[in-house]
């Protein structure tokens, strides 16, 4: 499905991103929360967005152009922003102040963004940062779709209480609860997605 992405461009604002004719996809969620290794697995690209072991990595608005197979839903290519993590303690909070400032401008301004995904370790609950995202991009009319990383942690039975859980807690139904783990295929989500954003 996914023909080819790059990375377009860098920036510290949204106002230093380019004015593009096209559809944006933005990606954040709490350090840690396996948001680098969701890019590189949507959009079939092992190394698209740096991966760390140290959590806080991302400190910019990386946008990737996505370009898709066969003209899928009328588009040809998207764009994906990679936003900054949140939540990362051992940074000064200073820092933490401003990745949480340029993400949520960026959040609340930037005029392509079509839907918002949420990335969430589904061992931990979602707490205020993740909610007030939420409401922030529901206010603006932009979808929000959450992907519970690192689902293959957990058993079968453990995963479905987890999503209950988390859906729950979000207030959206399980549907708008994407599974994301070792074995999951970049495809599905896309199959997800489009439709929404198209």
């Amino acid at each position: 499905m996914i023909k080819n992405a790059r990375l377009l461009t860098s920036a510290t604002s949204y106002k230093k991103l380019p004015a593009l004719n096209q559809i944006e996809i933005a990606v954040i969620g709490r350090s840690n929360s396996g948001k680098s290794t969701f890019i590189n697995r949507v959009t079939g690209r092992k190394n698209l967005a740096r991966t760390s072991s140290t959590p806080g990595h991302t400190k910019t608005i990386n946008l990737f152009e996505v370009t898709l197979r066969d003209n899928l839903y009328g588009i040809n290519a998207l764009c994906m922003a990679d936003l900054p993590g949140f939540g990362y303690a051992k940074a000064s909070k200073k820092i933490r102040d401003s990745l949480w400032q340029m993400a949520t401008e960026y959040l609340a301004y930037r005029e392509p963004l079509s839907l918002l995904i949420l990335t969430n370790d589904i061992r931990r609950d979602p707490e205020q940062e993740e909610l007030f995202l939420r409401d922030l991009c529901f206010e603006r009319g932009v979808s929000v779709i959450v992907s519970a990383t690192k689902s293959d942690k957990l058993n079968r039975q453990q995963r479905t209480k987890r999503l209950a859980a988390i859906a729950s807690i979000y207030s959206l139904e399980e549907g708008d609860i994407y599974l994301t783990g070792r074995d999951s295929e970049g495809d599905n989500f896309w199959d997800m997605v489009l439709p929404i954003v198209c």
